[in-house]
C-alpha cells in the first residue's frame, strides 16, 4: 500500500504525552509531521484481517489458541469493537537536493512516522454502551514485545501509546509511552501516529524495524463493570517499516521523472 506523503508546512501541533520533549523537539516534530491526512488510506493488502460480526465477547478471549474468529452473532455483536482489519504504513518526507547552480540533483524520501490503522465495522463513536475502548496491536519487535494501543475514552479524548509487553532492551524504563501526535478518525478507521524522531518512540521503531507476528484485540469497559476482551484476531503478516517508502531518484540518471520536476 501507498506510504503517507508528509508536506514540510509548519502547523501547529498539540501534544499530549506522559513524557515531556524539550520546546525545542517539540518544535522539531510540528514542523516534520505537519501535513499528515485525516483521511486514513486503503485496507487492500491489510497485515491483519477478521471476520465481521463476532464482537461479542465469546471469542478465545486470548485463552484459547484457535478461537480468535468468530461466531458471528450479529445483531447481538457491537460494531464499534469488531474489528475488521489492521494495516501499517510509513508517513515519510520528500526532499529536493539542488546544486549550488539551482538544477535538481536527486529527490530523497525519507521515513517520518509509523501510521497503524485500525478498521471496526462501524465508528469508534458513538462508544454506547462502553465507557472505554480500547484496540491494541500486539507485536514482536527486535528485542521485546510491545503493544501499539489507542485508548478511547467516554470524555471526548483519545491517546494512542506503546506498552511494552515482554522483554526491558526496547525501553529500559517500561513505562508506556504517549505519542505526541492525536489519533485521528475517518468513518470506521482509526489511525495511531508514531513520529519517529520522537526519543520515547524511537527505541521501539525506526527505519527498517520489522514488526512481527502482529494480532490485534478490542477491549471493553462498561461503566459499571470490569473491561473484557470484545473481539481479538490471529496474527498477520509482518511490516518493516520503510517498506512503502518510494526509493530516492537520480535526477541525473532519471530526468523525466515526474519528480525531477522543478
Amino acid at each position: 500500500m501507498k506510504a503517507t506523503q508528509v508536506s514540510k508546512d509548519p502547523q501547529v501541533c498539540k501534544t499530549s504525552r506522559r513524557k515531556l520533549l524539550t520546546s525545542g523537539l517539540i518544535a522539531g516534530l510540528v514542523a516534520l509531521l505537519s501535513g499528515i491526512p485525516a483521511t486514513a488510506g486503503t485496507s487492500t493488502d491489510a497485515e491483519i484481517t477478521d471476520v465481521a460480526g463476532d464482537g461479542n465477547f465469546i471469542n478465545g478471549q486470548g485463552a484459547q489458541p484457535g478461537h480468535e474468529i468468530g461466531p458471528d452473532t450479529r445483531p447481538a455483536s457491537f460494531d464499534n469493537v469488531d474489528l475488521r482489519a489492521v494495516w501499517f504504513e510509513t508517513a515519510y518526507s520528500t526532499t529536493k537536493v539542488r546544486d549550488a547552480a539551482g538544477a535538481l540533483l536527486r529527490v530523497e524520501h525519507r521515513p517520518t512516522a509509523l501510521l497503524i490503522h485500525v478498521q471496526t465495522q462501524a465508528p469508534a463513536r458513538p462508544m454506547s454502551p462502553f465507557g472505554t475502548i480500547n484496540y491494541k496491536v500486539s507485536t514482536t519487535l527486535p528485542g521485546c514485545k510491545a503493544s501499539f494501543e489507542l485508548d478511547v475514552f467516554s470524555t471526548p479524548s483519545e491517546r494512542a501509546v506503546i506498552r511494552p509487553l515482554e522483554g526491558t532492551s526496547c525501553d529500559p524504563d517500561g513505562v508506556i509511552t504517549i505519542s505526541p501526535v492525536a489519533p485521528t478518525f475517518e468513518g470506521s478507521v482509526s489511525t495511531m501516529t508514531f513520529p519517529l524522531a520522537d526519543p520515547h518512540v524511537a527505541p521501539y521503531t525506526s527505519a527498517g524495524t520489522a514488526i512481527a507476528q502482529p494480532s490485534a484485540y478490542a477491549w471493553a469497559v462498561l461503566p459499571s463493570a470490569p473491561g473484557r476482551r470484545a473481539d481479538e484476531t490471529v496474527a498477520g503478516r509482518d511490516f518493516t517499516i520503510g517498506q512503502d517508502v518510494p526509493p530516492d531518484i537520480d535526477c541525473s540518471a532519471d530526468p523525466t521523472n515526474s519528480e525531477c520536476d522543478s
